[in-house]
């Protein structure tokens, strides 16, 4: 069962609701994310969503982005939805805050792009080379508020100890001294460096 046989229940997902009964909300895979629907149309508080249940479990790719699109109109809506979940990539896709706890304690809470910058100790850069090279990272080894480069063939990797100012102005030398880009991104953090950074591997 997932979000689209909730039509043989009439096409309402509070009716599949009442029929499933609460217990339906543990439930993991297409029944469970049907139920959730369901619950979080019966109330103004939001949704709950146990972690032996992963909201996405089972779920082809469909029903997945059915899913994560279904989280978002609920929250357009002034709901909240509270998942809990160990698959990271999955929270990623479809929350906008998170707690993280170990052993019953709240180790750390936020909306993510604050929790993101929290434990994002300097800027990370992933450059990618076409010419020049050698001299790319010479100008990059140049500003003191390099911390670190890490060559892989035309792909460099450099942390910098800066703000969105500087890192702005890395990009200006390079193509000032003549060195041809293919890419230069800031790599954003990952739920999953988070948890490694806050986590200590504690089990109950």
């Amino acid at each position: 069962m997932g979000l689209a046989d909730a039509g043989q229940f009439g096409g309402d997902p509070v009716d599949l609701f009442h029929r499933m009964g609460r217990e339906g909300a543990l439930l993991g895979g297409r029944v469970g994310s049907g139920i959730l629907a369901g619950e979080a149309s019966l109330t103004d508080r939001g949704v709950g969503q146990r972690d032996d249940a992963q909201p996405a479990a089972g779920l082809d790719p469909r029903a997945r982005i059915e899913l994560r699109e279904m989280i978002g109109r609920l929250a357009a809506d002034g709901k909240s939805v509270l998942i809990s979940s160990h698959i990271l990539t999955e929270l990623a896709d479809c929350c906008t805050s998170i707690g993280i706890v170990e052993r019953g304690k709240l180790l750390m809470h936020g909306p993510i792009e604050e929790v993101y910058r929290r434990i994002q100790r300097n800027r990370i850069v992933v450059i990618k080379f076409l010419e020049n090279m050698e001299a790319g990272v010479s100008i990059l080894r140049s500003f003191p508020e390099t911390r670190d480069v890490q060559i892989d063939g035309s792909r460099v990797t450099v942390e910098l100890a800066a703000d969105e100012n500087t890192t702005a102005q890395v990009l200006e030398r390079l193509l000032a001294g003549g060195v041809r880009l293919q890419s230069f991104a800031e790599k954003e953090p990952t739920l999953e460096d988070v948890f490694m950074l806050v986590t200590k591997g504690a089990v109950a």
